[in-house]
């Protein structure tokens, strides 16, 4: 298992960041950064039609903004990311703006099974090329677990042990229907991740409309398209209403164990092991 995944996310890590985003990356001076969750785990065919970047160190967004602009549109930006479109392919990169102490942290804050899996890339000098020179990987016994059961489920709780990391709850709930149509969850698992996120929902309410509105940043952009800014329709406002309180602390849980493997690449090649 490990060699699979391992030899699955070099291949999927150069795939995903092509010439264009290695460009855009340089530019804007990432030179450091970690990839996470599905885009790493498509299946064998299944389009990548986004990928989300965490930068190791938040660089500085006029200058991300200004390196965009030869191959990507700016789509928007909010608290928790900024998000371009390739202008000729339509693929979605985000540069997200959760930062974890490590990579191991950061893929334990992943909210499902299957999407617990991550690689850490630097970007260095060689032969004269800045090009991708090393690749850590890491998953969870969850994303094995769940591989090898072919099912996913939510990991919500698991976020409280890791300390400083933001709950959103409210966007679990709606990626959840997405994994669910796309074969990823069970019905059985659907019904009991339904109680347990709405149950969160309710644990940690809203403090404020600001944290409603970053609770509907978290949202994937993909499924509920547009912006969150002037938020006035009546379902929301209802959820913003009944949820409203103050925040409440959960208790802190043994966190699960970490699988890593560390790479260095001479050269790529086109045969990557698919799922």
């Amino acid at each position: 298992m490990s060699d699979l995944v391992a030899n699955t996310i070099r291949s999927r890590v150069y795939k995903l960041v092509d010439i264009d985003t290695l460009e855009f990356l340089k530019k804007a001076g990432i030179f450091n950064f970690r990839i996470g969750g599905s885009s790493l785990i498509a299946r064998k065919g299944e389009p990548i039609n986004d990928v989300d970047i965490f930068p190791t160190v938040s660089p500085d967004e006029k200058k991300v903004i200004a390196a965009a602009k030869a191959n990507f549109a700016l789509v928007c930006a909010t608290k928790n990311a900024i998000t371009f479109r390739h202008m000729a392919t339509g693929k979605i990169v985000q540069l997200c703006n959760f930062h974890h102490d490590s990579l191991s942290n950061l893929i334990r804050s992943f909210d499902f099974a299957h999407i617990q899996v991550g690689a850490e890339v630097e970007i260095g000098n060689k032969d004269g090329f800045e090009v991708i020179t090393n690749v850590k990987v890491a998953y969870t016994q969850n994303f094995v677990d769940s591989r090898m059961l072919g099912d996913s489920w939510y990991t919500g709780r698991e976020l409280n042990a890791i300390k400083g990391t933001k709950h959103y709850p409210l966007a679990s709930l709606i990626r959840l229907f997405k994994y669910h149509e796309r074969g990823l969850i069970g019905k059985g698992k659907l019904i009991w991740a339904v109680i347990n996120i709405v149950a969160e929902i309710g644990e940690r309410g809203f403090a404020d409309y600001e944290d409603f509105k970053d609770q509907l940043d978290a949202v994937d952009l993909m499924i509920v398209p547009g912006k969150f800014e002037d938020i006035q329709h009546g379902t929301f406002m209802r959820l913003f209403e009944a949820f409203t309180k103050s925040p409440v602390e959960f208790p802190q849980e043994p966190a699960p164990d970490v699988l890593t493997d560390v790479f260095e690449f001479k050269h790529v090649d086109d045969d990557g092991i698919e799922f």
